[in-house]
């Protein structure tokens, strides 16, 4: 004799039913909560880390390049090239989401909001480093780095650093969710440009040495280092006076450069050396 049940068909299925739907909404509930506990886990490695990390949607230069590529654009170079203001609206588009502690130590900012709009922090250089990483989005690259690049505080300082920047897993289709990180290394780039600097000031004085051996006349020799000097300063214009204490004058001994501009470099030397020591001097 099978014992009597106090539920019958209908709301065994019923009972089952709630069983289930019980069960997802503990299961979600689960998810959530170890979805809040892994945000805040990426939250605080986001916020300590001690490189600039920034978080970006660049979706909107995502569909914009789609849709240049659609209008029969396929030389992406070419036509950065032919409309660099482009370059400038793609970086507009960038939408900063969230940027870390470090990164508002690196700009010397007190704020987050400061650099929210990051169109209007980049200068020429920068926009040209930023028409590459374009040129990785429409080649449909998700990683992109770049080494040495230059950035220019707000103060206007200048400093070097090297980017890289990955598309989140899922937003590969559109670059809704992009983690960039900026390490710099400006320091590195001073130490490794002082040490070029002194290189060619060796080399420079070295060639100056051999020449000074060689028994070269005064005037060969003079318009040696005048070239010398400028090519180690960069310089456009160069010159030499020499000093007549028989006549008590700063007389021009040579000069290089384009005589328009020899004239010119000659007037602001003579009006600084009367200034500096007051003495008489002849162009």
């Amino acid at each position: 004799m099978s014992r009597p049940t106090p539920f019958g068909p209908a709301e065994a299925t019923l009972l089952g039913m709630l069983a289930t739907q019980a069960a997802i909404a503990i299961r979600n509930t689960q998810l959530i909560n170890s979805l809040q506990q892994s945000e805040a886990r990426y939250r605080g490695l986001f916020e300590e880390s001690p490189i600039s990390l920034w978080e970006e949607d660049f979706s909107a230069v995502k569909a914009y390049l789609d849709g240049v590529r659609a209008e029969g654009i396929t030389d992406f170079a070419a036509y950065f090239e032919q409309h660099p203001a482009e370059i400038q609206r793609c970086a507009e588009m960038v939408r900063v989401i969230d940027v870390n502690r470090a990164t508002l130590k690196l700009y010397r900012l007190s704020h987050k909001k400061e650099l929210h709009n990051l169109g209007q922090t980049l200068n020429p250089d920068e926009l040209n480093n930023f028409k590459a990483e374009l040129l990785a989005i429409t080649n449909g690259e998700v990683r992109f780095k770049g080494e040495n690049l230059t950035d220019l505080l707000l103060s206007q300082d200048k400093i070097f650093v090297n980017l890289s920047w990955s598309v989140a897993p899922g937003y590969e289709a559109t670059y809704a969710r992009v983690l960039v990180s900026l390490v710099d290394v400006t320091e590195h780039k001073q130490a490794e440009e002082e040490s070029q600097r002194r290189l060619a000031e060796l080399e420079a004085l070295g060639q100056i040495s051999l020449e000074l051996s060689a028994e070269l006349d005064l005037d060969t020799l003079l318009n040696s280092i005048v070239l010398r000097a400028t090519e180690l300063f960069e310089a456009k214009l160069g010159g030499i006076y020499l000093y007549r204490p028989e006549a008590d004058v700063l007389e021009l001994a040579i000069a290089t450069g384009s005589p328009q501009g020899r004239v010119a470099w000659s007037c602001i030397a003579v009006k600084e050396c009367r200034a500096k020591f007051g003495k008489q001097a002849a162009p």
